[in-house]
């Protein structure tokens, strides 16, 4: 008697788009070459790897939505690229690309369709020439899917806007998110002492173009916040940590914005209702992500621009700043999540999760990058040493020593910070330095 899987069982996916399965089929083969010879029996065989490994689903839509269920997963399907793949017993397969699907209908199976789809690994190409820098190329795929990133979160916040204006109460949860909304507004704008007529939305949106409304207003948004993140970060300031923090400063301003409207009246601009911190949730949610994405763009070009004067403390700083604005960002969309999981589960309230999911999933990605990028200059660098300065003198001296050239001597300063007068160095003292 069968009791059940004893493994975790996982909801199929393919780029968020749930499906129910029949069937899965996994396979691999290997690329052999055979060198036959005349006159030998048998031949030798050169393994050349694996070929792409296949996954064979063979999917299921029924019931009075199964034609909606069934469009999205082909509207995905035709679009071009690799995507995340959550196979029900292996869990998620990244970079597969669908290599051909059929929809079969039957005329005794009324709201009931079956779907055959072909799945195989896609891994990228090594090239045999490199003429463009590894480091370049990461900072470019970087910067386009900073791009995406805030179009996925646009997906996001459109899915949540129909979801709340398809619900009950709907229209004090819509007059509560524009109050937020336009509140937030200006007190961005109030930041950064922007053009109040350049950047303006209305005290009051209706409901039929509520949605059209909100999505300018996140428009306009986004421009401020580039703008003001963009002035902070071009202040004069003499050390790497000073810069970064001109700019993690604005980003914690621009965060706190959304808190600080549903409990200050006086920067309630609403008059229609009371404001609470519901009604600024998904907004707070979008404000981090603009600046995120920003941050993210800051950071990357800065490593473009200073690659070789960046030393590996400050890049991993760097590293710790982008990556810990992503995981807060990721914890507030589970807790989200699960808000909304408690209240309701509906179609309007599934379209919400699976866009969440594809946020958060393009937000580990970028971290991800990221990280591969800073790791990837780190390892341009000389390794790191620990040497006994030689002699009794000024860093430039030292620089002399070491590397026979005095001009490095300000790198020798960033390696060690706690040296206060750089023109009384003692012979003896351990100084932080590359190895060439």
């Amino acid at each position: 008697m069968f009791s059940g899987w004893v493994v975790p069982m996982h909801t199929a996916s393919y780029k968020g788009v749930s499906f129910d399965v029949i069937s899965i089929e996994d396979s691999a083969e290997r690329a052999l070459v055979e060198h036959l010879y005349p006159y030998v029996n048998g031949g030798d065989l050169e393994d050349m790897g694996l070929n792409p490994k296949t996954v064979q689903v063979q999917a299921i839509f029924f019931g009075e939505g199964y034609y909606t269920d069934l469009v999205k997963l082909l509207a995905v399907l035709q679009k071009q690229g690799a995507g995340v793949l959550v196979h029900p017993i292996l869990g998620r397969m990244p970079n597969m690309m669908c290599s051909s699907h059929r929809v079969r209908h039957d005329a005794e199976n009324i709201n009931h369709c079956t779907l055959d789809l072909t799945f195989k690994e896609a891994t990228e190409a090594e090239p045999i020439f490199v003429f463009k820098s590894a480091i370049v190329s990461k900072i470019d795929g970087l910067i386009v899917q900073l791009e995406d990133l805030f179009n996925t979160g646009a997906d996001f916040w459109n899915a949540v806007m129909s979801s709340i204006s398809a619900g009950a109460n709907w229209k004090a949860r819509l007059l509560g998110i524009w109050g937020g909304l336009y509140a937030s507004f200006e007190a961005v704008r109030s930041l950064f002492s922007l053009d109040k007529k350049k950047y303006s939305v209305s005290s009051y949106a209706s409901s039929k173009h509520y949605a059209t409304q909100a999505s300018g207003a996140i428009n306009q948004l986004k421009e401020m916040i580039d703008l003001g993140i963009d002035s902070a970060s071009s202040r004069t300031a003499l050390t790497f940590s000073a810069r970064l923090r001109n700019v993690t400063e604005a980003v914690a301003n621009i965060k706190a914005i959304p808190q600080a409207v549903s409990e200050d009246e006086t920067l309630n601009r609403s008059k229609t209702v009371k404001l609470t911190a519901s009604d600024v949730s998904e907004l707070s949610m979008m404000l981090d992500l603009i600046c995120l994405a920003k941050l993210t763009e800051y950071a990357t070009l800065l490593i473009e621009d200073e690659q070789e004067t960046l030393i590996s403390y400050e890049l991993e700083e760097l590293n710790y700043v982008v990556r810990n604005e992503v995981l807060v960002l990721i914890n507030k969309i589970r807790q989200a999540q699960q808000a909304d999981g408690v209240v309701s589960e509906n179609a309007k309230t599934t379209a919400i999760y699976e866009s969440a999911e594809a946020l958060i999933e393009q937000l580990r990605q970028t971290a991800h990058d990221f990280t591969a990028l800073v790791v990837s200059v780190i390892n341009k660098k000389p390794p790191l040493v620990v040497k006994t300065c030689p002699l009794n003198g000024t860093i430039h001296q030292v620089a002399h020593r070491f590397y026979g050239d005095y001009t490095r001597a300000d790198e020798l300063l960033l390696l060690n910070p706690a040296i206060r007068l750089p023109n009384f160095i003692k012979e003896g003292d351990l100084l932080n330095a590359y190895a060439q």
